[in-house]
């Protein structure tokens, strides 16, 4: 039950949430949590680092941009047991990190690349939640078409994958930026 409160906190975009979750639980999280999720483990626990360290300063920032990187280089070791599986996560996470640094047309190129390579391997929840990511930092960015045109993307595919509550979630994003 834990590890499905910790993955839909990190899905939801609740940052601080999984990362409560996380700390609270971390003996948990590292004892009992299935191997076939602990990819997965890892991929949210980088991009709630990321996410984070966006909204810090100083050390704090440091601190969670190095376990970002931390968690990058666990996955990217398992990239030699399920690369179809892991690329598209790897490109998202490094995104995030470009976003972090305020690199923003690095980091678009690293989301699209995500996007591919999710869209190739039929993973739904990684090509939304790439589309997702990369129309909030255009929106951030300034550029406000494209942004609109990726999170309706990432909205559509919330959507086919039956998840209503980000799909709620995208639509009052979507209308916050028109107004």
């Amino acid at each position: 039950m834990m590890n499905l409160k910790y993955l839909l906190a990190a899905i939801l975009n609740e940052n601080k949430a999984a990362d409560t979750l996380y700390r609270a639980n971390k003996e948990f999280f590292k004892e009992f949590f299935m191997p076939s999720l602990c990819v997965y483990r890892d991929f949210f626990r980088a991009l709630v680092a990321a996410a984070l360290a966006r909204e810090t300063i100083g050390w704090a920032r440091r601190k969670r941009i190095r376990e970002a990187r931390r968690l990058y280089g666990k996955l990217e070791a398992q990239l030699i047991y399920c690369p179809d599986n892991i690329v598209n996560k790897l490109y998202l996470i490094n995104a995030e990190l470009e976003f972090c640094r305020g690199r923003y047309t690095t980091a678009l190129l690293k989301y699209q690349k995500s996007i591919f390579f999710a869209k190739r391997e039929r993973l739904r929840l990684d090509h939304a939640l790439a589309c997702e990511k990369a129309g909030r930092m255009l929106h951030q960015a300034g550029r406000y078409s494209e942004s609109v045109q990726f999170t309706q993307q990432a909205r559509e595919l919330y959507l086919s994958w039956g998840a209503l509550v980000k799909v709620n979630q995208i639509d009052a994003f979507i209308v916050s930026t028109k107004s």
